[in-house]
């Protein structure tokens, strides 16, 4: 399997630029299809959930390299990765790092790290609360942005582990008002699917009941 990780790529290696290339992460481009995603990260296409299919179709698709034989490096950072996909294309990555690989470190020291790569901050240390699409929410400790794409080193969850949400700015709009209208529509279509369950429940059980009371034995 070849090496698809290194350290290097997020946090040293790239020459610091007020102008940094935002449209990519590592090797993975806003953008790209469902398809070319799963190649890169080795994995069937097949490994792609569906999540909404209608205003559009919203896709996931979780990642764990050490967990997939994939050659890493052991100093690299990442434990796994969430990318989104709207209509089949990428627009959004979301990064959990791996707590022992930033055991230490200072969040002046991480934005420092990653400047090195993405340029200066735009928004300097201090916390905020961050929307992740759904119920969950992060603390924005420091973010990188053009007019197109944004970066945002964030704590999440319990653990208040480290992490970074990169997204497409204009296919991260589309995609949450798809979203919030994939689930109005779910809301108000629930009644008629619940009364539908319970009407295939109680017919499936009168289907049985015939061939059970002929083989019930006590």
């Amino acid at each position: 399997m070849f090496s698809l990780f290194s350290i290097a790529g997020l946090l040293v290696a790239q020459q610091s630029s007020p102008a940094a290339d935002l449209s990519n992460y590592r090797q993975f481009r806003f953008g790209m299809s469902s398809v070319e995603v799963s190649k890169l990260a080795g994995l069937e296409p097949s490994a792609v959930t569906m999540l909404h299919q209608r205003p559009a179709v919203i896709e996931e698709l979780e990642w764990m390299p050490h967990l997939l034989g994939v050659t890493v490096s052991d100093a690299d950072p990442v434990h796994d990765i969430i990318f989104s996909f709207y209509n089949g294309h990428l627009y959004r990555i979301l990064i959990h790092y791996d707590s022992q690989k930033t055991e230490g470190m200072t969040t002046p020291d991480l934005i420092q790290a990653i400047s090195a790569a993405y340029g200066a901050a735009n928004k300097s240390h201090g916390t905020s609360a961050l929307p992740l699409g759904n119920t969950e929410f992060a603390d924005l400790l420091a973010r990188w942005e053009d007019p197109q794409f944004s970066y945002s080193l964030i704590r999440l969850g319990y653990g208040r582990n480290l992490g970074m949400i990169a997204f497409s700015k204009g296919l991260e709009r589309e995609s949450q008002a798809a979203i919030r209208e994939a689930v109005r529509l779910d809301e108000q279509e629930l009644p008629a699917k619940e009364i539908q369950r319970e009407k295939d429940l109680a017919l499936a059980k009168e289907k049985s009941r015939p061939a059970n009371n002929m083989n019930f034995r006590p």
